[in-house]
């Protein structure tokens, strides 16, 4: 049997290219052998394709149980520019779609998105 964390994981990457295709309309496609990224994606308005790194968000209760996406490789460092051009914290059925910055931990606020250095696009979840 798969460990929790691996189902989670995978859970989590099928979340977010469901959330790609159905709220943003791009194409999703995954890579064959391992790489930085999770899941290579078409913006259908500018036909770019965009490598995506797919993480679970948390919630910290000092951050006043905001989410925060660690966006790490297995190795401690952040994921670079170079590397991933946008990220995703999945979150149950809600993902928080953000351009990569090269930082290991990205802190959103759901109550002001204007102030928080992370802009980020909410994906899923109840229409509201």
């Amino acid at each position: 049997m798969a460990h929790a964390t691996s189902i989670r994981g995978e859970v989590s990457e099928l979340t977010a290219a469901s959330l790609l295709l159905t709220e943003l309309g791009w194409e999703v496609s995954r890579p064959i052998v391992a790489e930085c990224y999770d899941l290579l994606g078409r913006d259908p308005e500018t036909g770019e394709y965009h490598r995506v790194q797919v993480k679970t968000a948390r919630r910290r209760a000092d951050r006043e149980n905001q989410p925060v996406i660690y966006a790490t490789k297995n190795s401690g460092e952040a994921y670079s520019t170079n590397e991933i051009d946008y990220i995703i914290g999945v979150e149950g059925s809600i993902g928080y779609f953000f351009k990569c910055r090269g930082k290991k931990e990205y802190w959103l606020n759901e109550n002001n998105n204007s102030t928080t250095a992370t802009k980020y696009i909410k994906l899923g979840g109840v229409a509201g």
